[in-house]
């Protein structure tokens, strides 16, 4: 069996206990292990908050130089493709062109839900690109993958347990308020909204597929590849036209008033688009973050 790692977006000043994680996790399964990288010429920043009300979120990066961590990357794990995309001009040529014409489409079309935090469209965009293109190169190799782990830089899998792999994506889910499942309430109407808000219940509920880690057989992950981060753009618009006004987080009281979801969620958008799909995707663990001065990764809370 073959299997690729294919690590996405912003390093971090210490990638390498999470991707040796990765490499120790794919061993359950062989020892035909080929690492690709799709990252920036610079390092992921370290933040407390988090601004996605424009469509240039300036908080994601800082101005340090990836090149030290890509040595010792490739000193220690010798991958089989590295891609350094210029952050600054990655955003400005690319990502921020197509985040404006789709909230232009966005505006004109006035039959769905606001748009409160572009930002979110503009990290979907942005990451769903760098994994286009990363599996692009896989799909592309001389060598079949039987499977594919795609996770950010950030994601360490030490003590995540194996799973027999079916026709599944497998995903891990971040559990950052009160220890609970990430999902969302959608109302039909302003009246359940305040409801919603006020007794913390609701009437449709949706688990939410979060972005941190796919993994699956490499057939499903090239469907993922054709259908979703190949047609981003389209997936977020339909997702748009077909998405409720009204939304709240099962979570508890404080999150009511400070971090109310809204329909342009990655995680939403990838739960809507897999069951719109019918795309099986499984849950295999919770993740929590832990964020110091030299430290940012997420790590496992508990198996499934």
């Amino acid at each position: 069996m073959n299997i690729a790692i294919a690590l996405t977006g912003h390093l971090r000043n210490n990638p390498h206990n999470c991707i040796e994680s990765s490499i120790k996790f794919s061993r359950h399964y062989s020892k035909n292990i080929d690492l690709f990288i799709n990252t920036y010429n610079t390092i992921g920043s370290h933040v407390s908050t988090k601004n996605y009300s424009t469509l240039k979120t300036e908080w994601v990066y800082d101005r340090d130089s990836s090149a030290k961590v890509l040595e010792i990357i490739n000193e220690r794990f010798n991958p089989k493709n590295v891609q350094i995309n210029k952050f600054e001009e990655y955003q400005k040529e690319i990502i921020l062109p197509k985040a404006q014409k789709l909230l232009e489409k966005i505006e004109t079309y006035q039959k769905g839900p606001k748009v409160f935090n572009p930002g979110l469209i503009t990290g979907l965009i942005a990451q769903s690109s760098l994994r286009r293109d990363v599996l692009k190169t896989i799909f592309s190799s001389d060598k079949n993958y039987d499977c594919i782990l795609i996770a950010r830089p950030d994601i360490n899998l030490n003590n995540l347990e194996p799973v027999n792999l079916k026709n599944e994506i497998y995903h891990v889910q971040s559990t950052p308020f009160f220890d609970r499942d990430r999902s969302v309430y959608t109302q039909n109407n302003f009246i359940h909204y305040k409801i919603a808000k006020k007794f913390h219940f609701g009437f449709n509920k949706k688990f939410l597929i979060d972005d941190l880690l796919f993994f699956g057989k490499s057939k499903v992950i090239r469907q993922m590849y054709e259908d979703f981060f190949n047609k981003i753009e389209d997936v977020i618009f339909q997702s748009y036209k077909s998405s409720p006004n009204f939304m709240t987080y099962t979570y508890g009281p404080t999150t009511y008033n400070k971090t109310l979801p809204n329909w342009e969620m990655p995680e939403y958008i990838f739960a809507k688009w897999a069951k719109i799909t019918g795309i099986s995707f499984k849950q295999i663990a919770y993740f929590e973050l832990q964020n110091s001065e030299n430290v940012r990764q997420f790590v496992l809370n508990k198996n499934i």
